[in-house]
């Protein structure tokens, strides 16, 4: 299944659900785009990835469904790893997110305490960040 985000919205939130599952979400905004994560139980394995098709000039933030420091999201990239409940793609106001940009989120702990493993490959300047 393939989640088409356009320019409709000032700023855009998609919030996705289980069943939204391996969903490739194709961002071809030039806004701004927050993508809600689902709650996760027992249902661990779900998985999304995120795929910039076009030059955004405002940030990708990605959000655990409760941000109060127990759900996470672990990033791996070439510069850090680290580990919160946001993930952030940001952008300079010269080069904007190159089309390609793409983060591959997968779920292995559920309940109260989420665990989200995000694999982001960057093809611009700006590194992804957590908060």
């Amino acid at each position: 299944r393939v989640i088409t985000i356009d320019s409709s919205n000032d700023d855009n939130v998609l919030t996705l659900t289980s069943a939204d599952s391996g969903a490739i979400i194709f961002v071809f905004a030039t806004n701004g785009l927050n993508i809600n994560l689902p709650a996760v139980g027992t249902e661990t394995g779900m998985w999304f990835t995120i795929i910039m098709g076009d030059k955004d000039t405002k940030a990708l933030t990605v959000k655990t469904s409760g941000q109060d420091g127990a759900d996470n999201i672990i990033l791996q990239n070439t510069l850090t790893v680290a580990e919160t409940d946001v993930l952030t793609l940001g952008v300079d106001a010269s080069s904007g997110l190159l089309e390609g940009s793409k983060v591959e989120l997968l779920n292995f702990v559920g309940g109260t305490n989420e665990l989200w493993l995000a694999n982001v490959i960057s093809t611009d300047t700006v590194a992804p960040t957590i908060a």
